[in-house]
C-alpha cells in the first residue's frame, strides 16, 4: 500500500510495475478537512490595479480544487504463473483480502475510505494518517502474525497500527524527533512481541538441533532419555535475551556431551 500524491500517483504505479509488482487497485481515503490556496483570480489583477480584468474573471482561481482525498495505491507480487490466487493463499497467506476485518472499520467494502482520527490523536506529523485507516488496511491485507514494513514510518503511526492489530512491524525513519515520537507512542512494550516470537524461535532450534524429545532441558517436564548440553555462549545469550545471538550459536554448535536429567525440582 502507497499513500500517493494526486499529481505523481501514476509514475508510482509505473516504478512498482517496473520492480515486478502488480498494480491491483486504486483506493482513495477522504480526509475530515483539507487546507484549500487555490487564489482568487480576481485578487490577482485587483492588486495590479486592473478593475476591468478583476471583474471579468470573479470566481476563478489558480490552483486546484480542495484536495479532499488521497489516493492509496494496492500493489501485490504476481503470483506463480499456471497457479491461482487461492493457490498463493494457501503457500503464503497471502493475495486475497479479509472482507469482514475491512468492514468493521469501514460501513461497505468499497474502495473509498472514510476512517478519520481519534480525538486528540493529530498533530504528530505533517503526514500523519489515523491509526484506525491504518488498522483497517494491515487487517484487509494480512493475516497476524505477519510482518508489516513501513519505510517512511515518521510519528509510527502505522507500527501502532500492526501492533494494534498482533503484527509484527518494522520501520524506517530519518528525522530523530519523529523516532523519538513513533518510539514513545509504541513504548513501554514495543518490542515485547518481537522477544517472545524470538524466544520461541531459540527453543525451535534447541529442540531440532540439541533435544530429541521436541521440549527444552530443565523445563519442568520428565525427560529421561539423551539430551545435549546447552553450550555455555547460548546459554548466556538467552539469559541477556539475546536470543538473534542464542540461535546463531546453536545453529552453528555441534556439542558432543551428552547428559540424563529427570524432573526438574
Amino acid at each position: 500500500m502507497v499513500f500517493a500524491g494526486r499529481r505523481l500517483s501514476h509514475r508510482c504505479v509505473v516504478a512498482f510495475e517496473d520492480a515486478g509488482f502488480t498494480f491491483k487497485d486504486s483506493l482513495a481515503w477522504l480526509r475530515e478537512s483539507a487546507p484549500h490556496r487555490a487564489q482568487r483570480v480576481s485578487v490577482v489583477f485587483e492588486r495590479r490595479g486592473d478593475e476591468v480584468s478583476a471583474k471579468k474573471w470573479e470566481g476563478w482561481r489558480i490552483g486546484n480544487l480542495r484536495p479532499t482525498f488521497e489516493p492509496i495505491l494496492w500493489f501485490v507480487k504476481p503470483y506463480t504463473i499456471g497457479k491461482t490466487i487461492a493457490d498463493n493463499v494457501l503457500a503464503h497467506e497471502i493475495g486475497a483480502f479479509n472482507e469482514r476485518a475491512f468492514t468493521s472499520y469501514e460501513r461497505t467494502p468499497d474502495n473509498i475510505l472514510r476512517s478519520g482520527f481519534a480525538k486528540g490523536e493529530g498533530g504528530l506529523h505533517i503526514a500523519q494518517k489515523p491509526v484506525k485507516l491504518l488498522r483497517a488496511l494491515i487487517e484487509l491485507t494480512t493475516v497476524p502474525g505477519q510482518v508489516v514494513l513501513d519505510p517512511f514510518c515518521g510519528s509510527g503511526s502505522t507500527l501502532v497500527a500492526a501492533k494494534d492489530a498482533n503484527r509484527r512491524y518494522v520501520g524506517f525513519e530519518i528525522d530523530e524527533g519523529s523516532v523519538r515520537t513513533a518510539r514513545k507512542r509504541l513504548a513501554p512494550n514495543m518490542f515485547e512481541n518481537q522477544a517472545e516470537e524470538k524466544r520461541a524461535e531459540f527453543n525451535r532450534v534447541y529442540c531440532t538441533t540439541f533435544c530429541n524429545q521436541g521440549h527444552r532441558l530443565g523445563d519442568g517436564k520428565p525427560v529421561g532419555h539423551e539430551c545435549y548440553v546447552l553450550p555455555p555462549l547460548a546459554l548466556m545469550a538467552e539469559r541477556d535475551g539475546d536470543y538473534n545471538k542464542a540461535i546463531r550459536i546453536l545453529s552453528e554448535t555441534r556439542s558432543s556431551r551428552r547428559v540424563h536429567r529427570g524432573v526438574k525440582s
